[in-house]
């Protein structure tokens, strides 16, 4: 109860029990007769004197209850726009709560719950000093309702810092103002949010998903619920992220910062992927997920290690150049760089790692402008990979092979009238690199993929391949179903997940090359 519902409460119960003792007239006792009687005169005054005793009795309890309040977000954030004087007073008085409140629980403590329906989140206003890497984000709040699309980001306006390029998933009207924008409609969000909750729905005991290839699986779904912004305080998917973090740490830290089953290099690089974002997503929330950080410290010293001489990586993570090394493999490796490169944290190497990676997507690019698996091939499935990490590290540089990769990856698929050839490895890659490109090339690759995957979607909410399976688990299974509902997922989040780097529309500001962030 707030505080003005409390005073209300007992100002109205003073009213009742005043009038129920009153006349007509608005006298407290029926006169008999004209004239002054003083056994009236003495019991109204104490009637009189009872009353005020009581209103200061109750100002006394609602002070107490006042002061034994916590206010644990309030005390972590400063108001968005307060005076000097102002300033510097309710510093002081926050000052004496902490010190008060410091032997209970403590806002400076981590709260780490198993169930985030347990708690309550408070309606806040904050606002973080803004990098030239930053970007307010708008809204977020407590009592998130779901509205049909996702998450409700309800509340007072809050400026979250965040990385220009993931600056727009986590306010939702901005969400569905680029959605339309870019050429999003909306039976693709809604399909979005209709298989988050599938997969939700299949999300093992243990927090993982799918079962032979349970961390790489379980990294793709974290990306998938964060790619719309679904964090700890989500109402109908907050548990689910929660415990998915919690199963790649515990995966972290018993495998000395590699996530795997089956396939070190592969799933490590997802999960290390999906920790990044993990942590920049969620870092400014309650409850609090501690370690995430020390998580991906470990996984980025893994990845920045076993890079291979030739600036790839390989299968198992083995750096022994009797072969070139392996696109699809150093694709994940540099989406995981990508973002602890975004996070804000300080990681050893990532620079220097990155560009050996670029001279590595030189290495394999083919005649055409596509890219190959180890040696210089224009293969039509792994060219995503070359221009997309061309684009997000240093598009400048690299501007006439992104230019002409993203028109081989157009010119090699079917016209918009043929049926196009599912491919969900190749288009998941493929979808990033032409929204990113922007103009002419993301509204005939829009135009070509969207529908084609919103209208494949399952009642359920899931996917099956109905294409080129390719390798992984069995395509009809739950952890096939798993792998390809978390790809096309990624691909219809597009229009919000990350902002353009290299757009050539004049209305995009575009965001810096992380290379130079």
């Amino acid at each position: 109860m707030s505080e003005e519902e409390y005073d209300q409460e007992h100002y109205e119960e003073s009213e009742e029990t005043q009038h129920s003792h009153m006349n007509e007239d608005g006298s407290y006792f029926t006169r008999k007769k004209p004239g002054v009687d003083k056994a009236m005169m003495v019991s109204w005054g104490i009637a009189m004197a009872s009353a005020a005793f009581m209103v200061i009795l109750a100002g006394l309890i609602v002070i107490a209850i006042m002061e034994e309040e916590e206010e644990p977000i309030e005390f972590a954030l400063a108001p968005a726009i307060v005076s000097d004087e102002t300033e510097e007073i309710e510093k002081k008085t926050k000052q004496k709560q902490m010190e008060k409140s410091s032997s209970s629980s403590s806002i400076s403590s981590p709260i780490v719950i198993d169930n985030v329906a347990d708690i309550t989140m408070e309606n806040v206003v904050m606002n973080f000093d803004q990098g030239e890497n930053d970007v307010q984000v708008g809204t977020v709040g407590s009592n998130l309702g779901n509205l049909g699309l996702g998450t409700d980001m309800g509340g007072m306006s809050m400026n979250i810092k965040m990385p220009k390029l993931m600056g727009s998933r986590c306010d939702k009207a901005d969400r569905m103002r680029r959605l339309k924008r870019e050429g999003g409609k909306e039976k693709t969000e809604e399909a979005v949010v209709k298989a988050l909750h599938w997969l939700k729905q299949v999300q093992n005991q243990d927090g993982s998903w799918g079962g032979t290839y349970a961390p790489s699986m379980t990294g793709l779904a974290l990306l998938s619920f964060l790619g719309h912004c679904e964090k700890q305080d989500s109402p109908d998917f907050g548990d689910t992220v929660i415990r998915g973090i919690k199963y790649l740490l515990d995966k972290n830290e018993a495998q000395a910062g590699k996530m795997y089953s089956r396939k070190p290099s592969y799933e490590t690089g997802i999960c290390a992927y999906a920790l990044g974002e993990a942590y920049i997503v969620t870092k400014n929330f309650r409850p609090k997920i501690p370690g995430i950080d020390k998580a991906l410290e470990r996984s980025v010293a893994v990845i920045v290690e076993k890079q291979k001489a030739d600036g790839g990586w390989d299968y198992g993570y083995s750096t022994v150049m009797t072969k070139g090394s392996d696109t699809s493999v150093s694709g994940w490796q540099m989406q995981a760089l990508k973002v602890a490169k975004m996070s804000g944290l300080e990681f050893k190497g990532i620079d220097k790692a990155m560009d050996k990676a670029m001279e590595n997507m030189m290495r394999v690019r083919g005649p055409k402008g596509g890219f190959g698996y180890r040696t210089a091939q224009d293969k039509i499935t792994l060219s995503g990979v070359g221009v997309l990490a061309m684009q997000m590290w240093d598009p400048k540089k690299y501007k006439s092979e992104i230019k002409e990769g993203v028109e081989f990856i157009l010119d090699s698929h079917p016209g918009r009238y043929e049926k196009p050839h599912f491919n969900k490895y190749g288009w998941y890659y493929h979808t990033q690199a032409c929204f990113q490109a922007g103009g002419k090339a993301w509204r005939d690759w829009n135009n070509y993929f969207q529908d084609e995957v919103v209208d494949h979607q399952n009642q359920d909410g899931s996917w099956t391949d109905w294409g080129h399976a390719g390798h992984g688990p069995d395509a009809a299974s739950v952890e096939g179903k798993v792998y390809t509902t978390t790809l096309c997922v990624l691909m219809l989040e597009i229009y919000y997940r990350y902002l353009q780097n290299t757009g050539d529309d004049k209305y995009r500001k575009g965001a810096t090359a992380l290379k130079n962030s």
